[in-house]
């Protein structure tokens, strides 16, 4: 995944403009990237993969569809708060 977008794991803005220019069948190749990651629990190399294929000009709806997917599982993967800061009520946790 770093040597075919490199703005998936670096913030660099250079590699962030080339990744705008990525073809379908590699953003498609990058959204499965973004799935291995979450599989594996590397919660960075998901969001990083899920931001390259965003920011693609010409998006492959399949990619788009796996990133979808992929934020989904980010949602439930990610640690947040027991407490909500606006209200302060504990969220109910299963």
């Amino acid at each position: 995944m770093s040597t075919v977008a490199p703005a998936a794991i670096s913030d660099d803005p250079i590699a962030a403009a080339a990744s705008a220019k990525l073809s379908p069948i590699l953003q498609d190749r990058i959204a499965e990237c973004g799935r291995m990651a979450i599989k594996h629990n590397l919660v960075t190399y998901a969001e990083g993969a899920c931001n390259v294929v965003a920011r693609a000009r010409q998006g492959s709806l399949r990619a788009k569809v796996w990133c979808e997917y992929t934020k989904a599982e980010l949602m439930l993967k990610k640690q947040v708060s027991d407490i909500d800061p606006k209200t302060g009520m504990k969220f109910n946790t299963l």
